[in-house]
C-alpha cells in the first residue's frame, strides 16, 4: 500500500488522532474501498444520529448506495450530509501490557451529499455492482423488471471529501516492557468464504457452484 500523505482535502476528513496513520492519496482510498462490500452510513434522522450498514461500491471516483424506495436512510439522505464508513480488521496486536495492546486496520471515511441516479442509468449501474462481484453472473439471470427498478433507489456520492487511517506491523511499546514473561506479537485475520452452498434447485438441476471469492480479498495488508 502507498504511504502517500497528502493535504486533507478539508477540515472535517483531517485526521487529528494518530496522524501518521492518515492517508489521502485517491490511490490508496480506491484500495481501500474496493477491498469492501460492506460500509456503514451515517446520518441525522429527525434530529437524532444514526448510523446504518448497507452494501456498497465504487464506480470511478463516486460511490453507490441502492435501496428500497421505502427506505428511511435512502430518503433521508438524499442531498444531504453524509458519512461514509469503510473499516477492514486485518489483525490484533497484543503487547506486553494492556495498555499497548492495539488492532491493525484499514478504514476510509467519505462525506458529501448523496445525488439520486438518474431512472435511465440505474440498470447499467446495478449491473456493474453485480459484475464486480461475481464476474459474468449478470448474463446467467433472469432480466430485471421493471417493476424491481422502479422500487429501487440508487443513490451516488462523490469521492471528494475522503481520508483513510491504516494500522499495520508489529506492536509498539516501550524496550523495558518487552521482558515481561507474557506472550506479545500479532494475531493476523484472515476473512475467506467457505464451501458454497446451493439452494434445493440447483442441487437438482447439479448446477456448478459460482467460481469462488468477490473483492472480499483484494487490498490484503501489506
Amino acid at each position: 500500500m502507498s504511504s502517500s500523505r497528502r493535504k486533507a482535502p478539508s477540515s472535517r476528513t483531517e485526521v487529528r488522532r494518530a496522524r501518521e496513520r492518515a492517508l489521502y492519496d485517491r490511490e490508496v482510498i480506491n484500495e481501500i474501498l474496493d477491498a469492501g462490500i460492506l460500509c456503514h452510513v451515517g446520518f441525522v434522522f429527525d434530529g437524532r444520529p444514526v448510523v446504518i450498514p448497507t452494501l456498497y461500491w465504487r464506480s470511478g471516483d463516486r460511490i453507490f448506495l441502492h435501496g428500497s424506495t421505502a427506505s428511511r436512510m435512502m430518503r433521508a439522505i438524499e442531498g444531504t450530509d453524509a458519512c461514509i464508513g469503510v473499516t477492514h480488521l486485518d489483525g490484533l496486536v497484543l503487547a506486553h501490557s494492556a495498555f499497548h495492546h492495539s488492532a491493525n486496520y484499514r478504514s476510509v471515511c467519505v462525506f458529501g451529499r448523496p445525488q439520486p441516479v438518474p431512472a435511465n442509468e440505474q440498470e447499467s449501474h446495478l449491473r456493474d455492482f453485480m459484475e464486480g462481484l461475481f464476474p459474468g453472473r449478470w448474463e446467467t439471470l433472469r432480466p430485471v423488471r421493471a417493476r424491481e427498478l422502479n422500487a429501487t433507489r440508487l443513490l451516488t456520492i462523490p469521492i471528494d471529501e475522503a481520508s483513510a487511517k491504516v494500522r499495520h506491523g508489529p506492536l509498539d511499546e516501550p524496550a523495558k516492557d518487552t521482558t515481561w514473561p507474557t506472550w506479545a506479537g500479532v494475531l493476523p485475520l484472515v476473512t475467506s468464504f467457505g464451501v458454497p452452498l446451493p439452494d434445493e434447485h440447483s442441487e437438482r438441476a447439479g448446477l456448478s457452484a459460482i467460481d469462488g471469492a468477490a473483492r472480499i480479498a483484494r487490498g490484503a495488508p501489506r
